[in-house]
């Protein structure tokens, strides 16, 4: 079992966006999933997607024109899916230069969507650091131009020189708006978490309940043995995950206030073997319970600025939003 200070080491490695190295890669909390485990495929039967919401100095936001014969001629932000072998990171990178024609530096990850843990989007923001931004005379199959437009409730305006009126900026998609205005919020805000992925292997699609405990005037968590609880959320809510998992720990289920991520693990490599992620979710709830289950227990935390930190993580909006699509 962990010292007290290995403990508060752990905790705030993941407040600080951060994830220690994977010391239990695969889920180790059974909530009664599948029958039979499954292997975690890429493309076969997972399937990730990277977006970039990119601001300029002027407060613009960089769009694509797409190419797909599906929704030729229609903007949306610079995303696609990612490749086996490939980490999220990278995929984003290549995603941005092969549609807009320009490079840049990934430096946090803004918001995560999941769908039962087949599918998951997740989208950066970051700063553009070379390249040419593509017209044109550069269209291909992945683009057909790229352009900076300023926005107004999340969408391209008709305030650029050369480019059609609202009425004809035809959006591949409404779902970019919320995206456009999270990462609006983020570059407004101070104390968002500047979280890029940890490159941890998971062969499992899972969530690590950062779960906090309040009781009067008392904050703990609660750990699994040494560490935050792994479950596997593939072909589940994570939501009733979280009901199955108090019920284990506390005898029946608690009522929990999904905060946000403070963690996302990836690598993709190698495929096959390394196509799960992992989410650090931190989750709030108000209990005088204590564990009916040996397995489990609360750990107090009495140091103050770790305590501060934490309430603050809670208060002030901090993690990385993640939206459970059910």
């Amino acid at each position: 079992m962990a010292g007290i200070s290995d403990t508060e080491s752990y905790i705030r490695t993941f407040l600080d966006g951060g994830a220690p190295s994977a010391r239990h890669p695969k889920c180790d909390v059974d909530c009664g999933g599948l029958s039979a485990p499954i292997k975690i495929a890429l493309r076969d039967n997972v399937s990730y997607i990277v977006a970039a919401v990119l601001i300029n100095e002027a407060d613009e936001v960089l769009f694509m024109q797409e190419a797909k014969a599906s929704c030729k001629g229609s903007w949306y932000l610079p995303a696609g899916r990612v490749e086996r072998n490939e980490s999220l990171d990278e995929a984003v990178y290549r995603e941005v230069l092969e549609e807009t024609g320009l490079e840049f530096t990934p430096t946090a990850v803004i918001f995560i969507e999941s769908i039962q843990g087949t599918w998951m989007r997740v989208t950066y923001t970051g700063h553009v650091t070379g390249g040419k931004l593509k017209t044109t005379e550069e269209a291909d199959k992945e683009s057909l131009q790229a352009a900076w437009f300023p926005v107004k409730d999340g969408f391209p305006t008709d305030e650029k020189d050369g480019f059609p009126t609202d009425e004809n900026l035809i959006i591949r998609a409404p779902d970019i708006a919320e995206l456009v205005k999270v990462a609006v919020r983020y570059k407004e805000s101070k104390g968002k978490l500047a979280t890029v992925p940890v490159l941890n292997p998971y062969s499992d699609i899972c969530f690590r309940f950062f779960i906090t405990v309040l009781n009067r005037s008392k904050v703990s968590v609660l750990l699994y043995g040494d560490h935050f609880p792994l479950v596997d959320i593939y072909l589940r809510n994570p939501h009733k995950v979280f009901a199955t998992l108090t019920a284990m720990a506390f005898g029946s289920p608690v009522v929990g206030e999904f905060i946000g991520a403070l963690s996302i693990e990836h690598t993709g490599k190698p495929h096959g073997e390394a196509d799960g992620i992992c989410i650090t979710c931190l989750v709030y709830i108000e209990t005088d319970k204590l564990p009916t289950n040996s397995e489990f227990r609360l750990y107090e935390i009495e140091e103050p600025s770790l305590k501060n930190e934490l309430l603050q993580s809670i208060q002030n909006d901090k993690p990385i939003p993640v939206f459970i699509r059910r």
